[in-house]
């Protein structure tokens, strides 16, 4: 990469690949243990960074570096119990999406601040002759997780999940409401863009994710996140870091690239994603043409997933089947989550993952 080889002539960059997963997990673990194989680590998910910081493999940077122009509420997201042991590289916050021209066919002005807000402005936007639906409810950890821990609940306890009325509340807008389509009938996961543009749906809570799908100019916009009464937002972001290895044969140097990977050297081609360096966010507002403001809406409420934790990979692969019971087929949450409880205490006493 020219910019590290500009600045840090004497710093060799050998780059390697990992694949995001618990194999690439397991190399990734192996070649930290043996020592001596990298001095840093760039990319990497939440869900690893946690387990790497467990096992004592990256280094705790907090008294190697100064300020850096990093978005305020995307670099917290790197501190693990007071220790800054990655610098992120871009997230994926939660977002409210309209579509303008449907609110303006069915004459309303805007979604509402709150929950039952949105509820009641689904119940006007939604035509089913027509099969164009209020929301678009999706069918995914990101989305429940900001209804459910916004309703003063937990999804994820380390352990088990943890349900809450948000989340049986948000299953039934589809069973229920019948102001969303079932995730059966349009697919929320990734073709939640093509719905949202083409009116099918009004309003969804997706992951950024969308961001990078949607076509610039509309028909679609932000909005801002609603809330549940007096209880604070929870917008989860799923954020990819550099950390430097605990055993970095050069500290200083390894400490200063990680640095310019998560800035200056910010976004690389073909980068995905909401930047965390500020200036490379400031030219991802103005090529997306969204304000700052409204990409930021929520960022005093952005918080690390509750599923980045060491073992998520395991404990997600049981939570998904979980999900399209509740979603799909209408499980009441109470009943479908006891068994899963179960089964994810099993293997948290077995120490699997």
């Amino acid at each position: 990469m020219a910019a590290v080889a500009d600045r840090r002539p004497d710093f060799e960059l050998q780059v390697s690949h990992v694949a995001p997963s618990p194999s690439g997990l397991a190399e990734l673990i192996a070649a930290a243990r043996r020592g001596g194989e990298f001095d840093l680590v760039a990319g990497v998910p939440g869900t690893q960074l946690s387990r790497l910081a467990r096992e004592g493999l990256v280094l705790a940077l907090n008294a190697w570096l100064g300020g850096l122009d990093l978005l305020p509420a995307m670099e917290r997201l790197g501190q693990h119990h007071q220790a800054r042991i990655g610098l992120p590289l871009s997230g994926y916050p939660v977002y409210g999406f309209i579509n303008p021209q449907a609110f303006e066919r069915a004459a309303v002005t805007e979604p509402g601040a709150t929950y039952q807000e949105w509820l009641d402005t689904a119940r006007r936007l939604t035509d089913r002759e027509r099969f164009s639906y209020g929301w678009g409810v999706v069918a995914d950890v990101p989305e429940i997780e900001t209804v459910a821990t916004s309703a003063g609940g937990r999804f994820w306890t380390g352990a088990q999940v943890a349900p809450s009325a948000g989340w049986q509340w948000y299953a039934d807008l589809i069973h229920r409401e019948a102001v969303s389509p079932p995730p059966y009938a349009w697919d929320g996961l990734l073709g939640a863009h093509h719905a949202l543009v083409e009116g099918r749906i009004a309003m969804t809570i997706r992951s950024a994710w969308l961001l990078d799908e949607l076509p610039n100019g509309g028909p679609w916009q932000l909005v801002p996140l609603p809330a549940w009464g007096d209880h604070r937002r929870a917008a989860p972001v799923a954020a990819d870091y550099v950390a430097v290895a605990h055993d970095a044969e050069n500290v200083e140097a390894a400490v200063d690239v990680a640095s310019l990977l998560a800035t200056e050297a910010w976004p690389a081609r073909g980068a995905r994603g909401l930047p965390a360096w500020r200036p490379a966010l400031e030219q991802f507002a103005e090529t997306t043409g969204i304000s700052m403001e409204n990409l930021t809406e929520a960022a005093d409420d952005w918080r690390r997933p509750s599923l980045e934790v060491p073992g998520a990979e395991i404990a997600r692969s049981r939570i998904l089947p979980a999900i399209d019971d509740v979603m799909s087929a209408g499980q009441p949450v109470e009943a479908r989550m006891t068994a899963l409880a179960e089964e994810l205490q099993a293997l948290d006493e077995s120490g699997v993952g």
